[in-house]
């Protein structure tokens, strides 16, 4: 269960005990009536009361011993990594953008964010061609053109694999990296082993190969760096006409 889970059942359940502890100890929510007799009435009262105040006295000292320096912990592997997530994020961006590009890919309201599975059916393999693709990116506030030049598609996303896969071992490899949130540890780890970089090694190997589900391999590509993008924003980009 991911922590942002566990958090929200955690808020929840002490708001609840603490309406409880209002209601039956300060009397300052009237109380429901009830069928039982006072005898009754009053153990399961006691009873409430004791659970609501357990529960909140054990949040506080969670959010003492654990939660608060957790959260410096995962500040500071934030940081570490952040130069790494940067890296990784853009040339995914780039490459996202070209395939989408290249395969003429439903346009989005917001760039890159509504594509479904049936969107990348056509992609079904890399080329050892020269990509000739021509974009810009806003660093710094000033737009700066940019273009793959002469590169070989599937030289390009082998040197983005290699890239990738090191940027991740290293970030893996943190001491503290178990403090980061959960969903972003495991989209290293599936990018990391993604079915698109074996078909990417594949196709270099053997360009006539074919590599089954390539289509769903770069949809899940793709769902990375969606995930990425909710951790780190990318350069502001754009596709120029040739």
């Amino acid at each position: 269960m991911m922590k942002k889970t566990i958090y929200c059942i955690l808020t929840v359940l002490n708001i609840i005990s603490i309406l409880f502890i209002l209601q039956i100890e300060l009397n300052l929510i009237p109380l429901i009536s009830s069928p039982f007799n006072i005898d009754t009435t009053t153990k399961i009262n006691s009873l409430i009361s004791s659970i609501s105040q357990g529960l909140v006295i054990s949040t506080i000292f969670y959010l003492v011993v654990i939660f608060i320096p957790e959260y410096f912990k995962s500040r500071t592997i934030r940081k570490l990594i952040k130069p790494r997530l940067i890296t990784i994020t853009n040339m995914i961006q780039m490459s996202v953008e070209y395939l989408s590009y290249k395969y003429e890919l439903p346009p989005q309201n917001i760039s890159l964010n509504n594509h479904n599975i049936a969107d990348f059916k056509k992609i079904t393999k890399l080329q050892n061609q020269i990509m000739n693709f021509h974009y810009k990116v806003m660093t710094k506030e000033t737009w700066v053109n940019q273009a793959t030049g002469g590169s070989n598609e599937l030289d390009h996303f082998m040197h983005e694999k290699d890239v990738v896969k090191s940027k991740i071992d290293e970030m893996l490899a943190l001491p503290n990296i178990q403090y980061e949130e959960d969903e972003l540890i495991e989209c290293l780890a599936n990018l990391r082993d993604a079915w698109f970089y074996n078909g990417v090694e594949a196709f270099k190997e053997n360009g006539n190969t074919i590599v089954l589900n390539f289509d769903k391999g770069v949809y899940d590509y793709y769902k990375c760096y969606k995930i990425l993008k909710k951790y780190i924003k990318p350069f502001s980009f754009e596709i120029n006409s040739k």
